[in-house]
Protein backbone atom coordinates (compact mmCIF):
# COMPACT_ATOMS: atom_id res chain seq x y z
CA UNK A 1 0.00 0.00 0.00
CA UNK A 2 2.80 2.28 0.81
CA UNK A 3 4.14 1.80 -2.82
CA UNK A 4 0.94 2.74 -4.31
CA UNK A 5 0.94 6.37 -1.89
CA UNK A 6 4.47 6.93 -3.51
CA UNK A 7 2.73 6.71 -7.40
CA UNK A 8 -0.09 8.09 -7.25
CA UNK A 9 1.00 11.72 -7.17
CA UNK A 10 2.89 10.78 -10.85
CA UNK A 11 -0.09 11.98 -13.46
CA UNK A 12 0.72 8.94 -15.70
CA UNK A 13 0.10 6.66 -12.86
CA UNK A 14 -2.73 8.22 -11.35
CA UNK A 15 -5.81 6.73 -12.50
CA UNK A 16 -4.89 3.23 -12.16
CA UNK A 17 -3.74 3.75 -8.44
CA UNK A 18 -6.70 5.70 -7.92
CA UNK A 19 -9.31 3.16 -9.06
CA UNK A 20 -7.34 0.49 -5.94
CA UNK A 21 -8.40 2.97 -3.38
CA UNK A 22 -11.52 3.82 -4.95
CA UNK A 23 -12.50 -0.01 -4.55
CA UNK A 24 -11.25 0.51 -0.93
CA UNK A 25 -13.28 3.33 -0.41
CA UNK A 26 -16.62 1.17 -2.05
CA UNK A 27 -15.58 -1.38 0.59
CA UNK A 28 -15.63 1.05 3.42
CA UNK A 29 -11.89 0.13 4.22
CA UNK A 30 -9.89 3.01 6.14
CA UNK A 31 -7.63 5.30 3.59
CA UNK A 32 -4.84 7.38 4.58
CA UNK A 33 -4.19 10.55 5.58
CA UNK A 34 -1.67 11.24 2.45
CA UNK A 35 -3.90 9.73 -0.02
CA UNK A 36 -6.90 11.87 1.11
CA UNK A 37 -4.74 15.00 0.84
CA UNK A 38 -4.00 14.23 -2.69
CA UNK A 39 -7.30 14.17 -3.43
CA UNK A 40 -8.20 17.27 -1.94
CA UNK A 41 -5.67 19.01 -4.10
CA UNK A 42 -7.35 17.99 -7.12
CA UNK A 43 -10.06 20.46 -6.11
CA UNK A 44 -7.64 23.60 -6.52
CA UNK A 45 -5.67 21.93 -9.43
CA UNK A 46 -8.03 20.03 -11.62
CA UNK A 47 -9.29 21.37 -14.45
CA UNK A 48 -11.13 18.30 -15.37
CA UNK A 49 -14.87 18.57 -14.11
CA UNK A 50 -15.38 14.76 -14.00
CA UNK A 51 -12.70 14.10 -12.16
CA UNK A 52 -13.72 16.79 -9.71
CA UNK A 53 -16.98 14.95 -9.23
CA UNK A 54 -15.72 11.99 -8.96
CA UNK A 55 -13.09 13.01 -6.70
CA UNK A 56 -15.71 14.29 -4.25
CA UNK A 57 -17.95 11.79 -4.57
CA UNK A 58 -15.18 9.60 -3.00
CA UNK A 59 -14.37 11.95 0.00
CA UNK A 60 -18.32 12.13 0.54
CA UNK A 61 -17.94 8.37 0.72
CA UNK A 62 -14.82 8.35 3.08
CA UNK A 63 -15.74 10.78 5.45
CA UNK A 64 -18.83 8.96 6.16
CA UNK A 65 -16.28 5.93 6.21
CA UNK A 66 -13.57 6.79 8.64
CA UNK A 67 -12.81 9.67 10.87
CA UNK A 68 -10.79 12.78 8.89
CA UNK A 69 -8.62 15.24 9.52
CA UNK A 70 -9.72 18.87 10.04
CA UNK A 71 -8.56 19.90 6.93
CA UNK A 72 -9.52 17.27 4.67
CA UNK A 73 -13.08 17.72 6.07
CA UNK A 74 -12.88 21.75 5.76
CA UNK A 75 -12.05 21.22 2.19
CA UNK A 76 -14.88 18.86 1.52
CA UNK A 77 -17.21 21.39 3.01
CA UNK A 78 -15.87 24.05 1.38
CA UNK A 79 -16.41 22.23 -1.92
CA UNK A 80 -20.04 20.97 -0.89
CA UNK A 81 -20.70 25.03 -0.19
CA UNK A 82 -19.51 25.76 -3.72
CA UNK A 83 -22.11 22.93 -5.18
CA UNK A 84 -25.01 24.25 -3.43
CA UNK A 85 -23.99 27.86 -4.94
CA UNK A 86 -23.70 26.72 -8.48
CA UNK A 87 -26.67 24.55 -8.14
CA UNK A 88 -29.37 27.79 -7.17
CA UNK A 89 -30.04 25.45 -4.39
CA UNK A 90 -32.46 27.17 -1.53
CA UNK A 91 -29.55 26.88 0.97
CA UNK A 92 -27.48 29.34 -1.50
CA UNK A 93 -27.30 31.52 1.14
CA UNK A 94 -26.12 29.94 3.94
CA UNK A 95 -23.42 28.62 1.19
CA UNK A 96 -22.35 32.04 0.56
CA UNK A 97 -22.45 32.74 4.26
CA UNK A 98 -19.87 29.90 4.59
CA UNK A 99 -17.58 30.68 2.44
CA UNK A 100 -17.52 33.95 3.37
CA UNK A 101 -16.60 32.91 6.94
CA UNK A 102 -14.08 30.23 5.97
CA UNK A 103 -12.14 32.59 3.53
CA UNK A 104 -12.13 34.93 6.52
CA UNK A 105 -10.53 32.40 8.36
CA UNK A 106 -7.46 32.17 5.64
CA UNK A 107 -9.13 28.78 3.62
CA UNK A 108 -8.78 28.87 0.21
CA UNK A 109 -10.88 28.42 -2.67
CA UNK A 110 -11.42 25.49 -4.80
CA UNK A 111 -11.93 25.94 -8.52
CA UNK A 112 -15.29 24.88 -8.04
CA UNK A 113 -15.77 27.71 -5.17
CA UNK A 114 -14.62 30.56 -8.34
CA UNK A 115 -16.96 29.19 -10.52
CA UNK A 116 -19.90 29.46 -8.25
CA UNK A 117 -18.85 32.95 -7.30
CA UNK A 118 -18.31 33.70 -10.89
CA UNK A 119 -22.05 32.28 -11.93
CA UNK A 120 -23.43 33.94 -8.92
CA UNK A 121 -22.24 37.35 -10.80
CA UNK A 122 -23.00 36.24 -14.06
CA UNK A 123 -26.84 35.36 -12.79
CA UNK A 124 -27.56 38.94 -11.04
CA UNK A 125 -27.81 42.43 -12.44
CA UNK A 126 -26.48 43.86 -9.11
CA UNK A 127 -22.82 42.87 -7.43
CA UNK A 128 -23.49 40.90 -4.46
CA UNK A 129 -22.08 42.17 -1.59
CA UNK A 130 -21.62 39.06 0.06
CA UNK A 131 -19.60 37.51 -2.79
CA UNK A 132 -17.45 40.99 -3.42
CA UNK A 133 -16.36 40.37 0.17
CA UNK A 134 -15.44 36.48 -0.64
CA UNK A 135 -13.30 37.17 -3.29
CA UNK A 136 -11.63 40.09 -1.15
CA UNK A 137 -11.08 37.51 1.62
CA UNK A 138 -9.68 35.68 -0.82
CA UNK A 139 -7.23 37.88 -2.45
CA UNK A 140 -6.23 39.23 1.20
CA UNK A 141 -5.50 35.86 1.88
CA UNK A 142 -3.06 36.31 -1.60
CA UNK A 143 -4.98 33.37 -3.50
CA UNK A 144 -4.48 34.11 -6.68
CA UNK A 145 -8.00 35.67 -8.42
CA UNK A 146 -9.10 33.40 -11.63
CA UNK A 147 -8.47 35.32 -14.78
CA UNK A 148 -12.40 34.69 -15.72
CA UNK A 149 -13.68 36.20 -12.78
CA UNK A 150 -11.13 39.31 -12.63
CA UNK A 151 -13.08 40.05 -15.97
CA UNK A 152 -16.69 39.83 -15.01
CA UNK A 153 -15.38 42.25 -12.34
CA UNK A 154 -13.93 44.72 -14.53
CA UNK A 155 -16.90 44.62 -16.24
CA UNK A 156 -19.05 45.55 -13.51
CA UNK A 157 -16.88 49.03 -12.35
CA UNK A 158 -18.31 51.64 -12.45
CA UNK A 159 -15.82 54.82 -11.48
CA UNK A 160 -18.42 57.50 -10.44
CA UNK A 161 -19.80 54.94 -8.34
CA UNK A 162 -18.44 54.26 -5.16
CA UNK A 163 -17.13 50.51 -5.33
CA UNK A 164 -15.40 50.18 -1.91
CA UNK A 165 -15.11 46.38 -2.03
CA UNK A 166 -14.27 46.07 -5.71
CA UNK A 167 -11.09 48.81 -5.64
CA UNK A 168 -9.73 46.79 -2.75
CA UNK A 169 -9.90 43.61 -4.62
CA UNK A 170 -8.20 45.57 -7.53
CA UNK A 171 -5.60 46.99 -5.14
CA UNK A 172 -5.27 43.28 -3.76
CA UNK A 173 -4.32 42.33 -7.68
CA UNK A 174 -1.95 44.47 -7.34
CA UNK A 175 -0.17 43.90 -4.26
CA UNK A 176 -0.32 39.99 -5.20
CA UNK A 177 1.55 41.03 -8.80
CA UNK A 178 -1.22 39.79 -10.97
CA UNK A 179 -2.22 41.43 -14.15
CA UNK A 180 -4.53 44.34 -14.59
CA UNK A 181 -7.00 44.08 -17.83
CA UNK A 182 -6.65 46.53 -20.19
CA UNK A 183 -10.00 47.75 -19.88
CA UNK A 184 -9.53 48.59 -16.26
CA UNK A 185 -7.20 50.92 -17.20
CA UNK A 186 -9.52 52.59 -19.68
CA UNK A 187 -12.27 53.09 -16.85
CA UNK A 188 -11.00 56.61 -15.85
CA UNK A 189 -7.63 55.90 -15.98
CA UNK A 190 -8.25 53.38 -13.16
CA UNK A 191 -5.41 50.87 -12.86
CA UNK A 192 -2.83 53.47 -12.20
CA UNK A 193 -5.10 54.90 -9.53
CA UNK A 194 -5.10 51.61 -8.06
CA UNK A 195 -1.46 51.79 -8.69
CA UNK A 196 -1.26 54.70 -6.71
CA UNK A 197 -3.50 53.89 -3.84
CA UNK A 198 -1.74 51.02 -2.93
CA UNK A 199 1.62 53.05 -3.03
CA UNK A 200 0.00 55.38 -0.53
CA UNK A 201 -1.58 53.32 1.54
CA UNK A 202 1.67 50.84 2.05
CA UNK A 203 3.80 54.51 2.46
CA UNK A 204 1.15 55.43 5.58
CA UNK A 205 1.79 51.42 7.21
CA UNK A 206 5.36 51.36 6.57
CA UNK A 207 6.00 55.47 7.41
Amino acid sequence: MLALENVISIPEWFDQVLKVFESMIYNKQSVSEKILQIIADYFYLSHDKKLRDRLFHLLTMVDDNQDVSDEIFDILELEKASLVISSNLSDANHAIVYLFEKTKEGKRLTINGFKALSKVIDNRSKLNEEILKIILNTSNNEQIITDDLIQKLVKRFKPHKVQKYLLEIFENLVKNNQDIPNELSFKSEIGESVKNTTRHRLAMLTS
